[in-house]
C-alpha cells in the first residue's frame, strides 16, 4: 500500500514536470524562430540544458520531501503507543536507544494518568496525549537523524571549515530539538506527578469523611450511654456473693488471730 501510493505521487510529479518542460520548449522554439539561425540554435541549446537541469534538480528535491513525508505518515501508532516488545524494538530502531528510553518514560507517564482516580472522575478533562507524543516523537527522529548524518560526515578524512561549521550546525540544532522534546516529557511526567497528588487527597478527603462520620456516631453512643446511666438508679444485689466471700475472708482472719494469741 505504502510503495503503491509513493508510485502515484511520483508519477503525478513526473507528469507534471514532463508538461512544464514541453512548455518551455515549445516556448523556446517559437523566440527562437524569430532571431539569426546561428543565434538562435546556441542559444536555444544552452536554454534547453539550463531548464532541463534545473528541474532535475528540482524534482528530485520535491519527490525526496514526498517520500519522507510518506515514510513520516506510514508509521504506526502502534509504535508510538505500544509497549510490547516488537514496538520497543522498531522505536530503537528509529530513534535509537537512548532516544527510545525517553520516549519510553512519556508512554509510562501517560499509562500513569489513564489509570488515576482523578482521570476516572474527570477531574483531568478529556485524557489525550496523542499529539504531545507525536511531537515528541517527530522531533526524536529529527534530532537522531541530524546525528546520524553528522557522525557520518564527522567520520570522512581531510574535514574542511565547511565541513567543522555544518557540523556544529548540526549539533546545535540537535541540542535545541533534544530540549524541545525532553521538556514535553518532563511536562508529561508532571502531569502524572500532579494526578497522583489529586488522588493522595481525594484519598485524605474520603479518610477525614470516613472520621469524622464514626467521630458522629461514637459520640451519639456515648451521650445515650452516658444518659441513660444518670437516669437509672443504682441498684445493688440481693445476695451479694462478693460480700458472702469478704465476710469469710474477715471470719477467717478473726480465727486465726485467737489461735495465736492463745498460743
Amino acid at each position: 500500500m505504502g510503495k503503491k501510493g509513493n508510485n502515484s505521487a511520483d508519477e503525478a510529479a513526473l507528469f507534471a514536470v514532463g508538461s512544464f518542460v514541453v512548455m518551455v520548449v515549445g516556448g523556446i522554439a517559437a523566440a527562437i524562430a524569430v532571431v539569426p539561425k546561428e543565434v538562435g540554435v546556441g542559444l536555444g541549446i544552452l536554454v534547453v540544458v539550463g531548464v532541463v537541469i534545473g528541474l532535475v534538480v528540482w524534482t528530485s528535491g520535491e519527490l525526496g520531501k514526498e517520500r519522507a513525508a510518506t515514510v513520516q505518515r506510514e508509521i504506526p501508532a502502534s509504535v508510538m503507543r505500544g509497549n510490547g516488545d516488537k514496538e520497543r524494538q522498531h522505536r530503537r530502531e528509529l530513534i535509537g536507544p537512548r532516544y527510545a528510553e525517553r520516549f519510553n518514560v512519556a508512554l509510562k507517564a501517560v499509562e500513569q494518568i489513564s489509570t488515576t482516580e482523578a482521570a476516572r472522575d474527570g477531574w483531568l478533562g478529556e485524557i489525550d496525549f496523542s499529539a504531545d507524543l507525536r511531537c515528541t516523537f517527530d522531533d526524536l527522529q529529527r534530532a537522531i537523524a541530524l546525528r546520524r548524518t553528522a557522525k557520518k560526515l564527522s567520520e570522512l578524512a581531510e574535514p574542511s571549515e565547511s565541513d567543522r561549521q555544518i557540523l556544529k550546525d548540526a549539533k546545535a540544532a540537535a541540542s535545541k530539538i533534544d530540549r524541545i522534546a525532553f521538556d514535553r516529557i518532563d511536562l508529561i511526567k508532571k502531569c502524572a506527578s500532579e494526578a497522583r497528588r489529586i488522588d493522595e487527597s481525594l484519598a485524605r478527603e474520603r479518610e477525614s469523611a470516613r472520621t469524622a462520620d464514626e467521630r458522629a456516631q461514637l459520640n451519639g453512643q456515648l451521650h445515650g450511654m452516658l444518659y441513660g446511666i444518670a437516669k437509672a438508679p443504682s441498684v445493688s444485689p440481693a445476695d451479694s456473693g462478693a460480700e458472702r466471700v469478704m465476710s469469710r475472708v474477715a471470719a477467717y482472719q478473726e480465727i486465726k488471730t485467737l489461735i495465736e494469741q492463745g498460743a
